[in-house]
């Protein structure tokens, strides 16, 4: 009865009695200030970013505010080839430029205690979004800048005016129209006879992205990669190779929705399933409109088409389905909870399951617990969990908990945080796994220094970084062959979205022999 009635009762006192229920209230040094917005809203390829960032080029002290490490190093060297000096900073990496006017940097990366003069804030509607969406929406309430450009789809604009009316702030809204035409074919799309020159290829998982490659390839069709494990300057070099067209087409996940600009001509959706952490699911039509809406890219194509593998009816649907406005924008976890007299793990489901506040619903915290709960279990004694602030910045540094070479490395971190530690050593594995795992160490290896501040030799980071990422990248400029779906049994080519790991040919031999070996077990053969 405590820990499912009383706690939650506890839990929900403590959000009302310090935070007043109102988010906003967390910020006063913005509320204290006349803040006014300016919000680009429209779909993809209309320009919105682009606008907002003609007035960044004005700024006296400027910020860029985007979801990939990817539009950050764009917008840098945007800047930095315009003249205007630009610092990027992330959280695995930063270019600090002497004198420079602006920051490009990830959502995340934000100081509320700094002062711009102009301000851009990129794909607003992931303020919904169940793991990250917190940072939007720290970012449109808490950030101290006269002028705020944000850029959004129609889906998040009444959201977004409700929130900056609750902040007592102006706003000006700017509606933005496809510079582009957009056509739906209606048509099965068949890899075996219509791929073409600009065409993308939209997969959901990396190992289906390489699997398609490698089939493109065995038929002389070179094909560019892009999905999210790959490093920035590794996806850069990838954008380089099909924008310049040495590539003729471009395989991809959904990371290719998030403002990557392609000379893209049509847009293919190879399934229409993706797994969101939880389950395979269909997608959704916000997802499908973002990604489609990368097709035709201005001043190369003037009309984009889109078109599907299977389900071409569900994707013609959902591209004509009218926008349902966002509901509720996502908010962190509070730390005034922290002082609650209850396991951390404990605290933290607790919020989860209070009741959600009126416009505002809370971040999906399972992956802090599961790592709390990593900490709590691990072999060697941790003398400072019961400081929960402290190991709330643990649990909260962002990495793949999935890769086991990641997870222990932070484990190793954990047994004794402020210990400066080397930079992790060459792998041993050069396969692409392999290489792309040391890369997400060397991330950690960044990230923790910071949060602990360790002195480390980023010159000596930054060069096995260099050299993680050249080694990646020359595995996928060499053959893909490599990469291809096979049976597991006789080595036969399987195609790229066949169910099995063995042929029909090895099932059925090994099924007959199953077969022969029951019937001579049931006749004491």
């Amino acid at each position: 009865i405590y820990k499912e009635d009383y706690m939650q009762y506890l839990v929900g006192q403590r959000i009302e009695e310090l935070m007043g229920a109102e988010p906003e209230k967390q910020y006063p040094e913005a509320r204290g200030m006349k803040r006014h917005f300016i919000l680009h809203v429209g779909p993809t390829n209309s320009g919105k970013t682009y606008q907002a960032l003609q007035r960044l080029r004005q700024a006296y002290r400027g910020i860029y505010l985007g979801p990939l490490r990817l539009l950050a190093l764009e917008v840098y060297d945007r800047m930095m080839a315009s003249g205007i000096p630009c610092s990027m900073i992330t959280g695995e990496e930063a270019i600090r430029t002497p004198g420079s006017f602006v920051q490009a940097s990830t959502v995340e990366i934000l100081d509320i205690r700094e002062m711009y003069d102009i301000a851009v804030i990129d794909e607003a509607q992931m303020m919904a979004d169940e793991n990250r969406g917190s940072y939007w929406t720290r970012a449109i309430l808490g950030i101290k800048a006269e002028e705020i450009h944000v850029c959004c789809s129609l889906t998040a604009q009444e959201l977004l005016v409700e929130m900056i009316e609750r902040c007592g702030d102006s706003y000006d809204i700017v509606q933005h129209e496809r510079n582009t035409k957009l056509e739906f074919i209606p048509e099965k799309y068949d890899m075996e006879t219509d791929v073409e020159k600009g065409d993308a290829l939209i997969a959901f998982s990396k190992k289906n992205v390489l699997a398609i490659a490698a089939e493109l390839e065995n038929r002389g069709i070179h094909a560019s990669v892009i999905y999210g494990n790959l490093p920035p300057q590794t996806r850069q070099e990838q954008v380089r190779l099909f924008t310049e067209g040495v590539h003729e087409v471009v395989v991809a996940t959904d990371a290719i929705g998030m403002g990557i600009n392609l000379p893209i001509r049509r847009v293919v959706f190879m399934n229409t399933m993706k797994f969101d952490g939880t389950d395979n699911r269909k997608l959704q039509a916000e997802e499908i409109r973002q990604i489609a809406g990368r097709a035709g890219r201005y001043g190369f194509y003037d009309v984009g088409y889109v078109q599907s593998a299977m389900d071409m009816d569900y994707v013609g649907q959902k591209l004509e389905e009218p926008f349902y406005p966002l509901r509720k924008a996502r908010i962190g976890f509070p730390e005034v909870l922290l002082d609650i007299d209850m396991e951390l793990d404990e605290i933290i489901e607790a919020w989860e399951h209070t009741k959600d506040l009126p416009m505002y619903d809370k971040i999906s915290m399972d992956e802090s617990v599961k790592k709390y709960r990593s900490l709590r279990s691990y072999h060697k004694r941790l003398p400072y969990l019961e400081d929960k602030k402290f190991v709330l910045s643990l649990i909260t540094c962002p990495f793949d908990v999935k890769d086991r070479e990641v997870l222990l490395l932070w484990l190793h971190y954990c047994e004794n945080p402020e210990k400066q530690r080397e930079c992790p050593m060459l792998p041993r594995d050069f396969s692409l796994e392999g290489l792309e795992s040391y890369y997400k160490q060397l991330d950690l290896y960044t990230q923790f220094s910071s949060r602990m501040n360790w002195v480390i030799d980023r010159e000596e980071v930054a060069g096995n970084r260099e050299w993680a990422q050249h080694e990646i990248g020359e595995l996928l400029k060499e053959d893909k062959g490599q990469f291809e779906k096979k049976c597991r049994v006789c080595g036969r080519p399987l195609s790229w979205d066949y169910g099995f790991p063995i042929c029909e040919k090895c099932f059925r031999e090994r099924r007959g022999m199953e077969r022969s070996h029951y019937r001579g077990f049931r006749s004491g053969r």
